[in-house]
């Protein structure tokens, strides 16, 4: 019979407080950044509306592809808000603790730096978008 292999209790330093004030900081400035470029986004998709009967074919076509260029555009600008905001929400609940939600591990400080928001170490993340594929 063999004998169970017991598993390593994983163990890993929690973020310190310190840590933790500086990606806040980092978090509600990339909010700000984000929420202006939302808005002068949403100024520019007002302005950029095809006129359909006083511009020509190539004109239109042109124009509605920089307006489809724009709406992806804006539609990750929302994802990266919604991200951000929940990033801040657990920090002020006290549950942001740059752990990956796949491994346990902490994830690398100057991710979480890059990436505030994210819940992956990079490991576990190109796994995966791999897997998505």
């Amino acid at each position: 019979m063999k004998s169970a292999v017991p598993r390593k209790k994983r163990s890993f330093k929690r973020l310190s407080q310190k840590e933790i004030r500086k990606l806040h900081l980092i978090i509600s400035m990339r909010i700000a950044e984000t929420v202006e470029t939302l808005e002068s986004m949403k100024l520019d998709e007002d302005a950029e509306r095809p006129n359909f009967f006083t511009s020509s074919p190539a004109e239109v076509a042109s124009e509605t592809q920089a307006l489809e260029c724009s709406t992806i555009q804006l539609s990750n600008e929302r994802k990266l808000l919604r991200n951000l905001r929940d990033a801040e929400r657990r920090i002020h609940m006290g549950t942001y603790q740059g752990i990956c939600t796949s491994c346990k591990e902490r994830i690398a400080s100057d991710r979480l730096e890059a990436l505030p928001w994210t819940n992956h170490c990079a490991s576990c993340q190109e796994q995966n978008e791999t897997k998505r594929k």
